[in-house]
């Protein structure tokens, strides 16, 4: 697929990029003490898709149920109809909504999700960024997918000898780079994630319609077996009144 090929291509200039970069040289690759756990769980708006929901909501459930002691809060951005009704009657901490999301994917709301998502972590309001969201491996299997975002991985601890030049600097061309890889990678997580709710609701009306057509012959059997008896019943009433005559 075209979107997983463009992501580990731009996952591999990021990592070739932050082996030769020192850690302060921006704010988005710094080191700091995991205090606030932030989760973002991707749900569809629409049901009819047999457990698909309810597979990724109760995963997030066990995850936060595993990491609740491990850091001070954990907080929820949830997008998505299904996750904001599910997450609305749970125990949980729910920091953001957006319950409408564009039917079709748009890259400038996806730009402005992926800085929202920055400007709440460089202001302190999480130190940790996971996200959730299914994973399209086929039409019959789709993957709840656990994935850290931020803080990024500690690419620059190999010892590579070769050096970058930056121009016009260092951290215009490294906020330009870094924000545009995370736009991609969230970007691929909402392609993952469609892609896997058509895939299940197609699946799962191809189920109900085959039950469905199979409840209609059992009901058509039955119909015709109990107006056969009628029929019958109505003939040997007929045939037992002509021989009463006689």
């Amino acid at each position: 697929m075209q979107w997983r090929t463009h992501v580990e291509k731009m996952t591999g200039i990021v990592e070739r990029l932050l082996s030769r970069t020192d850690p302060i040289a921006h704010p988005l690759l710094s080191s700091r003490e995991a205090r606030r756990l932030e989760v973002v769980v991707i749900t569809p708006d629409r049901g009819l898709c047999g457990g698909f929901n309810l597979a990724i909501c109760q995963q997030v459930e066990h995850f936060i149920a595993q990491n609740q002691s491990r850091f001070e809060v954990v907080s929820l951005t949830i997008v998505g109809e299904k996750g904001c009704d599910y997450f609305k009657r749970r125990p949980v901490t729910i920091r953001q909504e957006f319950r409408e999301v564009p039917s079709k994917l748009d890259y400038e709301w996806i730009s402005s999700f992926t800085k929202n998502l920055i400007g709440d972590y460089l202001a302190g309001t999480f130190d940790v960024l996971y996200f959730f969201y299914h994973r399209f491996k086929s039409v019959l299997q789709q993957i709840v997918i656990e994935e850290r975002v931020i803080p990024f991985k500690e690419a620059w601890a190999q010892d590579i000898p070769i050096g970058y030049f930056f121009e016009p600097s260092r951290r215009s061309v490294l906020e330009k780079v870094l924000l545009h890889y995370l736009e991609t990678r969230i970007y691929a997580v909402f392609v993952e994630s469609v892609t896997s709710e058509h895939a299940a609701r197609m699946t799962a009306m191809n189920l109900a319609t085959r039950n469905a057509l199979e409840m209609v012959e059992m009901l058509t059997l039955a119909f015709n077996k109990a107006r056969q008896e009628v029929i019958t019943k109505e003939l040997m009433d007929i045939v037992g009144g002509a021989e009463a005559l006689k």
